[in-house]
């Protein structure tokens, strides 16, 4: 019968491993991909609620435009991840882009282009 002692890991700890752009990716592709649902969905129900209220409500409403706008720009940068990183997601399935040096070139790209469209936005609002 062998005793197994509790002072060693199980199994490596993750930081000594180095992070891949493509595992990163991939995981804020999922992260953006739940935070578009649920603001969308509570969207939804304030838009709801705000229609249904009266005028000194959606007076409030009008006060927070520095909110809104922040809120408007953060949410228009994770679609434009999400959109950009699922069409990654397509080429990878049509087997474009599978070289390690096309993935990191990839996911930079896609980040420089939901920023600068977010910013150009931001310039034009």
């Amino acid at each position: 019968m062998k005793i197994y002692t509790n002072n060693r890991p199980i199994s490596p700890h993750l930081l000594i491993y180095r992070p891949q752009s493509s595992s990163l990716g991939s995981i804020w592709h999922r992260i953006t991909g739940i935070s578009l649902l649920l603001i969308l969905s509570f969207f939804i129900i304030e838009l709801k609620f705000v229609l249904n209220s009266n005028f000194f409500t959606k007076l409030i409403y009008n006060s927070y435009d520095y909110f809104w706008i922040f809120l408007y720009i953060s949410l228009l940068f994770i679609f434009l991840y999400h959109a950009f990183n699922g069409l990654r997601h397509i080429l990878w399935d049509f087997g474009f882009l599978l070289h390690v040096k096309s993935l990191s070139l990839s996911l930079s790209l896609i980040i420089f282009l939901s920023f600068f469209i977010t910013v150009l936005n931001l310039i034009y609002l």
